[in-house]
């Protein structure tokens, strides 16, 4: 909601503060994948196996 409230704000000055709106959005999910990346690998290799 936050992100679509800056671009009808900015809609005359231009996309810089939406684009910097939406990489600041995506730098907690990305910590979160490179923290959480050993598990996801983990599973990709467990599902590949066959018992």
């Amino acid at each position: 909601m936050g992100l679509y409230l800056l671009q009808a704000d900015t809609a005359g000055v231009g996309l810089g503060p939406v684009f910097s709106g939406y990489t600041i959005a995506s730098i907690p999910l990305a910590i979160l994948f490179f923290a959480l990346g050993k598990y996801y690998v983990e599973g990709l290799v467990e599902s590949g196996l066959k018992a």
